[in-house]
């Protein structure tokens, strides 16, 4: 297929109007089709991604700086008209723009779809999708999905939302897979990536499947799924060169812009101080020519910017592209090779490919808002022992080696199997085909976009699933019973997860060792530092005050400052005094009088000014506490504040600012010794990372927390609730019961705690747990739910069915629990009642997908045998490749007396099946109510054949054998009827009409 095909069909659809869906699996395609569309349209098509990496890949900015969203966490409204709207270039460009190109776009959210489509209706004052802009979107759904939003609650693909349906999108599909050229391997690729897998397919991988002690060249790329992992075994290699290292800083240009014109006006240098890492506390270090907007881009260019600041070579060592160079010489992002010669001005590398070149320094831009805000001048390259698996989405290798141990997620084992050209150059470390997970909404999207009429295929149509050929798990015996909704419940009354009820317990505490961190406010200060002229009356007040406050006296220093107040009102030192006797006091409130009267007559004294945030800090109102804060650092950003408590205030404010305590954790880090730090600014640091769900980083603080102070049960809690978030629930649990070895009445979640055991199939366990956490909170639906389902699990369906039916009662509309309940009473045999909560089901929401396997045999026991039929084609529509479902499906065909129907069911799951005796009796029967006797006989033989105390029904058989003439065996046939059967009268009279046959 030439590639030259669905781009001229894109860009017809575009130049029509349309929004396109450019879709399909890794290497078809899709990166090369966004960049040629770039070329066609030029400036007037705006590149963006869902993510800072793949931004910074295809050559644009995040949609959330583009749109200036942010972390999409305030309200519309004020996103709109408070950081839009008063940024006239952004409100201008958003206003301006003709077409928008969202790459990676299976990693947003329906929540974000939802929101940037509401952000930019108000701002183009438009009520079409998006504001009437028109929109390019590209990505597969089967590999990377969306993450939980900033409230830890479980988000949906954004095929799911409104916004969606509203784009009315034609799809490109691309199934031509360009990357590899051997077709087995793509084959088994393609089934991993819709999740149609089969033992075939996953023998390829485990033939490739290697002992982790396998010494493997290190010359080929390992992929991990940590960060860690992959620093740590880059660094280990290079170590092991004898050559000299080489460090190459790159050249950093900050763009400042004038807000009415939109001009640059200021290029800015950036100079890093001598150590510099992904950490905030590097670049505080920075020239005060930044403002802590303009530092913490800088922060987040260093995170996501491909090219290192600081690039450390020897000569001998591997190293990769990070940027395309020259696509005819194959020397394009993700090519590897060795560095052949290295001085502090060359470098040199011979690539893969054979292809030597000289390699120079190129731009790396960073865009926010639509404008360049950075640019790195660095030369392309990184050290390539290893990657982490999300730098390697989309990129291509002739050799890697795949450490799966640590692989999770939908789509993730897919992603890091399509990597290499040819499954020669694959190497697994621990392959587990457990862990390969497809998600079961998209394999339900793809099965409708293919067969939608917008949908245009280019390449292997054999590739694309049709009605005929669904998309699916191929299971044995269909489970819906798994929980489906997230174990963070979303109910008001009981949300586990808002964020103030879960930090209340540990401010106190928090408070309690900052203050054991920090040094007396009120030590003993000489009166020479802050008060020079004693000559005067007035002043004799104020020295009488100062020595009575320093020797502790505080009342009488008390009425002192008063009386020096009353004789000269504008002392502000008095003032100021006063107030420390009343916070020493513990009267806050009289405390901040002071402080501001303080304030107010010396606007610019930073320590007043700190005091005051001090003393708000203390009364918990942390907006005004971080108000005076920041007055302190306009006034003299050098001036030290106490850094712990404005973290502790930006993080239990109403709205919490995460980013924001996190650097002021890392500022406190970097300014004091090693003696002064404690385990409350990791614990602290990694609960604002928790909350924005950076939990490998989240985890490595409450590690060190731990390291520092041992045992620590709130830190072990939050690290077992980030445990929980990464689904890895052994640790999560392993946690949870160290909290409760150290403190057994510690408050966990005990949801959580539960959710983890049921996932361990810990199922006694987790009921138990469950009925601890609704002893604390009754009125929790899906705690019922999930109670249920542990029930379920341990066959006690009479239980299970009790909880449903409280949770329907709290929450009626809930087709999960009532489809769960239905499930409940088919196996408990209730099929009444289990057919009506499938209704119930399909009433709610016709598009649920309950199991129609479970509802047709209910139908088929109820003798509802046309609808038992309907169900079991809706059934087989997903699972083409459930023998019994045939078969069941012919049960009702026979019933209803359709018996070349039933016969054909027959032949499918036999097909299926062949060793399946009762599928061959049936069918035997079918054909002898069809008069196919010779048919039927032949599958009675191989029943018995198979199985020769098999129970046939002989009455049949004798009937048969005597249709063809075969009397003799028919009167044996009879005979074995009439033994099982003595009072069967017509068997007596078949056997007479037998034996009148043989006497003529």
């Amino acid at each position: 297929m030439s590639c030259n095909k669905p781009l001229e069909k894109a860009i017809e659809l575009i130049d029509a109007g349309n929004n396109i869906f450019i879709t399909g699996g890794g290497g078809v395609g899709k990166s090369y089709i966004l960049n040629k569309l770039k070329e066609h349209y030029g400036d007037t098509l705006d590149i963006t991604s869902t993510t800072g990496v793949s931004a910074i890949n295809v050559g644009g900015q995040t949609i959330h700086s583009w749109a200036g969203i942010g972390l999409a966490n305030k309200s519309v409204n004020y996103t709109v008209n408070y950081k839009i709207r008063k940024n006239k270039s952004l409100e201008t460009h958003i206003k301006e723009c003709k077409l928008l190109a969202i790459d990676e776009v299976s990693m947003m959210s329906d929540k974000l779809i939802k929101y940037l489509d509401e952000v930019l209706q108000q701002v183009r004052q438009c009520s079409s999708a998006f504001g009437g802009l028109q929109v390019i979107l590209i990505g597969d759904f089967f590999q990377l999905p969306p993450t939980k939003n900033k409230d830890n609650q479980d988000v949906d693909y954004c095929f799911n939302s409104i916004t969606w349906q509203k784009l009315n999108l034609s799809t490109i599909y691309l199934t031509e897979v360009k990357r590899q050229n051997d077709k087995p391997y793509i084959d088994a690729l393609n089934n991993i990536r819709t999740g149609v897998f089969n033992k075939k397919d996953i023998q390829i991988f485990e033939n490739r499947n290697f002992p982790s002690d396998t010494r493997i060249d290190k010359n080929i790329l390992q992929l991990f799924p940590l960060k860690d992992d992959t620093s740590k075994y880059n660094n280990e290699c290079l170590e092991e060169l004898s050559t000299k290292p080489i460090q190459f800083c790159a050249t950093d240009t900050f763009y400042r812009y004038d807000l009415t014109d939109n001009k640059c006006n200021e290029a800015i240098d950036i100079v890093y101080p001598e150590k510099i890492s992904e950490k905030i506390s590097d670049i505080t270090d920075l020239s005060k020519e930044f403002d802590n907007t303009e530092k913490y881009l800088i922060l987040n260019f260093n995170k996501q910017c491909n090219a290192p600041q600081k690039l450390i070579l020897k000569e001998g060592c591997r190293v990769m592209l990070l940027k395309n160079l020259n696509i005819e010489k194959q020397l394009v992002n993700g090519s590897c090779g060795q560095v052949t010669k290295l001085t502090k001005y060359d470098i040199e590398v011979l690539f893969d490919n054979g292809t030597k070149t000289k390699i120079e320094p190129v731009k790396f831009e960073y865009i926010v808002e639509g404008k360049i805000k950075i640019k790195r001048l660095q030369y392309p390259l990184m050290l390539a022992y290893a990657i982490n698996n999300h730098k390697s989405q989309g990129m291509t290798f002739d050799k890697l080696v795949v450490n799966f141990q640590k692989i999770f997620g939908d789509g993730m084992g897919y992603v890091v199997l399509s990597r290499t050209r040819n499954l020669e150059g694959l190497y697994l470390k621990g392959f587990d085909c457990g862990k390969i997970q497809t998600s079961q909404k998209v394999i339900q999207f793809y099965k409708d976009l293919v067969n939608s009429q917008n949908c245009y295929i280019f390449g292997d149509k054999g590739l694309i699933v049709k009605e005929n050929n669904t998309i699916s798990n191929k299971i044995e015996n269909p489970d819906t019973t798994e929980i489906k909704n997230n174990s963070n419940t979303t109910e008001k009354e009981i949300h586990e997860f808002d964020r103030i009820a879960a930090l209340e317990a540990q401010v106190l505490e928090l408070k309690q060792m900052v203050e054991k961190l920090t040094k007396s406010k009120f030590e003993e200060i000489n009166i020479d530092d802050i008060y020079t002229d004693s000559s005067d009356e007035k002043t004799n007040y104020f020295i009488q005050a100062f020595e009575k406050f320093n020797q502790k006296e505080y009342d009488v220093a008390l009425k002192l400052f008063k009386k020096c107040i009353e004789n000269e009102p504008d002392n502000d030192k008095a003032c100021f005094y006063t107030g420390c006797i009343w916070e020493i006091k513990g009267n806050y409130k009289k405390a901040i009088e002071n402080y501001i009267s303080a304030s107010n007559l010396k606007p610019k004294n930073p320590a007043y000014l700190t005091q005051l945030a001090e003393a708000y800090y203390q009364i918990d109102e942390y907006e005004k506490a971080i108000e005076n804060w920041k007055k302190v650092q306009n006034i003299d950003p050098g001036y030290e504040i106490n850094y712990i408590n404005k973290a502790i205030a930006e993080w239990i404010k109403d709205d919490a600012d995460y980013e924001q305590a996190i650097i002021d954790c890392d500022i406190y880090i970097s300014r004091n010794s090693k003696n002064e730090k404690s385990s409350v600014v990791y614990s602290l640091r990694g609960d604002c990372k928790y909350w924005l769900e950076q939990y490998d980083d989240a985890i490595e603080d409450f590690n060190k927390a731990l390291e520092l102070e041992g045992d620590n049960v709130t830190d072990l809690k939050n690290r077992a609730k980030t445990y929980y978030q990464m689904k890895e629930y052994e640790k999560a649990l392993d946690d949870f019961n160290k909290v409760l070895e150290i403190d057994p009445e510690y408050e966990i979640d005990y949801f959580e705690k539960a959710y983890s055991e049921y996932k361990m199939k810990q199922h006694k366990e987790a009921i138990d747990d469950y009925t601890k956490y609704l002893s604390d909170y009754p009125e929790s639906a899906n705690a019922y739910n999930n109670r249920g389902l542990c029930q379920y699990k341990l066959e006690n369906y009479k239980d299970a069915i009790e909880d449903y039916n409280k949770a329907i009662e709290l929450n009626p509309e809930e087709t999960l629990f009532i489809n769960n309940r239905a499930e409940a009473y088919y196996w408990n045999d209730e099929y009444e009642e289990a057919l009506n909560d499938w209704d119930k089901v399909l009433e709610i929401d016709p598009e649920y997908e309950i199991n129609y396997y479970y509802r047709a045999y209910t139908k088929k026991e109820l003798e509802l045998y046309k609808e038992a039929i309907d169900d079991y084609t809706k059934y087989l529509s997903y699972y083409p490749e459930n023998a019994k479902a045939y078969n069941n499906r012919g049960s009702c065909q026979y019933k209803l007396e359709n018996y070349k129907d039933a016969i054909e069911d027959f032949n499918k799951a036999i097909e299926l099946d062949p060793e399946e005796i009762s599928f061959i009796n049936n069918r035997a029967e079918a054909y002898y109510w069809n008069d196919e006797y010779e048919e039927a006989l032949n599958d009675w033989d191989k029943v018995l054949e198979i199985d020769p105390e098999y129970e046939i029904n002989y009455y049949y058989r004798a009937y048969t054998e005597d249709e063809l003439g075969l009397y003799e065996e028919a009167l044996l046939s009879i005979d074995k009827r009439i033994n099982e059967e003595p009072d069967d009268e017509e068997a007596h009279n078949l056997k007479n009409i037998i034996n009148s046959h043989i006497m003529n």
